[in-house]
């Protein structure tokens, strides 16, 4: 599986870390109260700065054909990484699956553009982390 562009780069990286149950994301995410696994996750391409995000995913349903498939959270690509291409196009994408023992639907920084991640043509970065005790903390 190769990346020409920095976009297929972080997909790429994703796929990997998703498929590793150390991370907090794909096969690593963690229950919400109601035993679910809910999921979100950004990615964005720093040239064009076109971007897309999901928020408290428990699926996805896609169609290859004429054949609908339902892909579980299991399935599902994305977790956090940025990547510059051989043409100096930098890209970042942020996925989690969330705190343990969240309330279901709750949605935190990471599939937020600009929260969760942020990219253009000068810099990419990942910058999810515990979102709500980051929220509630006093800067100053």
């Amino acid at each position: 599986m190769g990346a020409e562009t920095a976009v297929d780069a972080v997909e790429v990286a994703i796929r990997i870390l998703e498929d590793d149950p150390t991370f907090d994301a794909g096969h690593g995410s963690v229950l919400t109260e109601e035993m679910t696994v809910e999921v979100d996750a950004m990615i964005m391409d720093g040239h064009t700065l076109e971007s897309g995000a999901v928020a408290a995913v428990t699926a996805v349903i896609i169609q290859k054909g004429d054949v609908l498939q339902v892909l579980t959270i299991l399935d599902m690509i994305l977790l956090v990484q940025w990547a510059m291409d051989s043409s100096g196009r930098l890209a970042c994408a942020t996925s989690t699956g969330g705190i343990s023992l969240k309330m279901p639907g709750r949605v935190g920084d990471s599939p937020l553009i600009g929260c969760g991640g942020y990219a253009n043509k000068e810099g990419a970065v990942s910058t999810t982390g515990h979102g709500e005790s980051i929220m509630k903390s006093d800067a100053g």
